[in-house]
């Protein structure tokens, strides 16, 4: 159980940290509802795009972060 704690804050400390990382996932999450809602996007595929959008936002601020 301490491990998801950990998880938990790590991941907590992520977004509060990183403006930018934050900013991503709420727009991406955004677009997904959108999408969603004007029925552009199939609701079988909107949960691949929303994880793939997510898991990009996360990889580029891990980039990001690497190079400061």
């Amino acid at each position: 159980m301490s491990i998801f704690r950990a998880l938990a804050a790590e991941l907590f400390k992520m977004f509060a940290g990183d403006r930018w990382l934050t900013l991503t996932a709420i727009l991406v999450v955004a677009g997904c509802a959108l999408a969603a809602g004007a029925h552009v996007l199939s609701p079988t595929v909107l949960p691949f795009v929303l994880a793939g959008g997510i898991l990009s936002a996360l990889a580029l601020g891990v980039i990001r972060g690497a190079r400061r």
